[in-house]
């Protein structure tokens, strides 16, 4: 099957707004449970953690070890054990997306940039001997 050249900026703005919508979302990925106590367990001995208690005080350290009763972290002064009831929220530095960040908004700005030179020149992507590619133009 082949595309008119009226048929195909439609087309190709269609799909490349399509591709801009669903990177973002398949970048994200699934959503784990936060809330999951037994997340902790996935933490490594000496990792820097952040722990919120319930009454807003925050305290920053090296985690230690967790069990079903609390969770002990080794602070700048000494190793404080927090119980489960009393803990918010405990947070770490994951591995950095900066990479893929970027990839996602270079992406993004390609089909976007194809999307508005589709649209500023609907008539054919070849004219007077000059090819056209996404963000080139070649002689």
């Amino acid at each position: 099957m082949s595309l008119s050249r009226g048929a195909l900026c439609p087309w190709l703005s269609g799909w490349l707004l399509g591709l801009m919508v669903a990177v973002p979302v398949w970048a994200a990925g699934p959503q784990r449970d936060k809330a999951n106590w037994d997340n902790l367990k996935e933490l490594v001995s000496g990792q820097e953690i952040q722990v919120v208690l319930n009454d807003a005080k925050s305290y920053r350290g090296k985690f230690q070890s967790v069990s079903d009763e609390g969770l002990v972290v080794s602070l700048a002064t000494d190793e404080q054990t927090f119980t489960k009831q009393s803990v918010l929220r405990v947070s770490s530095k994951g591995q950095g997306r900066r990479g893929r960040n970027i990839g996602i908004g270079a992406l993004i700005g390609v089909g976007g940039g194809a999307a508005t030179g589709a649209a500023i020149n609907p008539i054919s992507l070849t004219t007077r001997g000059e090819t056209v590619a996404i963000g080139m133009v070649a002689r």
